[in-house]
C-alpha cells in the first residue's frame, strides 16, 4: 500500500502531466481560432490627422483578411506615447495594437532617454510598415522661391531675414529642419506650432517664409501654398510632382516618418504571424491603396524584419540631431 507522501507525489505527477497534455494540445488550437474577437486599434494622435487616417484606412479594410472587425480609438498626448504606453501595458493577445507614427515615436523617445515610458525598439513588436509620412519643405504660393536651392541661396546670403515654421520642437518634422538647414550649412529662426495644420497655416498666411511638415498638407491649400522639395532619398509616390533635395542639387535628407503597427513586445509568434500576414494582405490591396492616395498619402509596406531594420536606421541618422537639438 502507497503511503501518504509517496501517493501525493504520484498524484500530483499525474496531474501535472494531465495539466502539459492539455496545454500541450490546446495552445495551437487557440493560435489557430485567433481572432476571437474584434481588434483595437490605439491612435496617438487625434483624429483627422495622418497617422490617423493610416489606421482608419487598415481598419476599414482589413476584416476580409483577418476575419473579424478591427476598431480605432484615438489616445493623443506626449507625441503619442500616452498611447505607446496604454498598449504596451494591455495583455499580448493580439486584441490591442498601436497605430505607430513611428518617426515620431522614435524621437520622442530618444529625447526622454532613460526616462521613456516605452522604448519602440525594445518594448514592442513591429507588425509591419503601412505608409509613411515624407517631411516636405513647404512655402507661400507667392514666395520668391522656386526651388529648394533658391531658398538655400538666399538663407545664406541673409539668414536673419528669415523664418520657418514646424509641427513643435522635438518632432520629427522639426528636426528634418534642422537637418536640412545643418547640411546646407545655415542658420534661420524658428517659430514652433502645435500640429503640421498650424504650421501649415503660418506658411499660407505668409508668418513664415518657409516651414517643414508633411507634404501632404498642401494638398487642398494648393491655392496658398506650394512644396519646393521633399526630403528621402525617392520622391513622395503620392506628390510625385515635388522633386527631392538630391534633386536639385542639394545633400540629401534622408529622413521619413514610417507608420508602423506595433504590439505588446511579448507578443506570441503565431498570433503575430497572423497579425502581419493580414496586415500586408490588405496594404497590398486596391481598396487600402485608394482610401489613403485620396487622402495625398503614400502606401509604403513592408514586412516586420524589414520594417525594423528601417526604424533601426532611422534611429542611427535621429541620434545626432536629437543630441544636438537637446535643450
Amino acid at each position: 500500500m502507497l503511503g501518504r507522501r509517496t501517493l501525493l507525489s504520484a498524484m500530483a505527477a499525474a496531474l501535472v502531466g494531465t495539466t502539459m497534455s492539455a496545454i500541450t494540445f490546446t495552445a495551437p488550437v487557440n493560435a489557430q481560432s485567433f481572432p476571437e474577437k474584434p481588434i483595437t486599434l490605439v491612435v496617438g494622435f487625434n483624429a483627422g490627422g495622418g497617422t490617423d487616417t493610416y489606421a482608419r484606412a487598415l481598419a476599414g479594410t482589413i476584416n476580409d483578411a483577418l476575419g473579424m472587425p478591427m476598431v480605432v480609438v484615438n489616445q493623443p498626448g506626449a507625441a503619442g506615447m500616452i498611447a505607446a504606453d496604454f498598449v504596451a501595458g494591455q495583455p499580448a493577445d493580439g486584441y490591442t495594437l498601436y497605430m505607430a507614427s513611428a518617426g515620431s515615436f522614435l524621437v520622442k523617445a530618444l529625447y526622454d532617454g532613460a526616462d521613456a515610458a516605452v522604448n519602440p525598439l525594445e518594448d514592442m513588436r513591429i507588425l509591419g510598415q503601412i505608409g509613411a509620412s515624407i517631411p516636405g519643405l513647404l512655402v507661400p504660393v507667392d514666395s520668391p522661391f522656386e526651388s529648394a536651392s533658391d531658398l538655400v541661396a538666399a538663407a545664406q546670403a541673409d539668414p536673419d531675414a528669415l523664418r520657418w515654421s514646424h509641427p513643435g520642437r522635438g518632432s520629427l518634422f522639426q528636426l528634418t529642419g534642422v537637418a536640412f538647414l545643418q547640411a546646407n550649412g545655415i542658420e534661420v529662426q524658428d517659430v514652433p506650432f502645435q500640429g503640421g495644420s498650424r504650421a501649415r497655416n503660418a506658411v499660407a498666411g505668409a508668418q513664415v517664409d518657409f516651414g517643414f511638415m508633411g507634404v501632404q498638407l498642401q494638398n487642398g491649400f494648393e491655392a496658398q501654398i506650394r512644396a519646393i522639395g521633399v526630403a528621402g532619398t525617392e520622391r513622395d509616390p503620392a506628390n510625385p510632382d515635388t522633386p527631392t533635395f538630391a534633386e536639385q542639387g542639394l545633400p540629401d535628407v534622408p529622413l521619413t516618418n514610417p507608420q508602423m503597427i506595433m504590439a505588446p513586445g511579448d507578443l506570441p509568434d503565431d498570433v503575430a504571424a497572423i497579425l502581419a500576414e493580414a496586415i500586408a494582405q490588405t496594404v497590398a490591396g486596391e481598396t487600402y491603396g485608394r482610401l489613403v492616395s485620396r487622402a495625398g498619402l503614400s502606401v509604403q509596406g513592408a514586412d516586420p524584419a524589414s520594417a525594423r531594420g528601417t526604424l533601426e536606421s532611422l534611429q542611427e541618422t535621429l541620434i545626432p540631431l536629437v543630441e544636438a537639438t537637446r535643450e
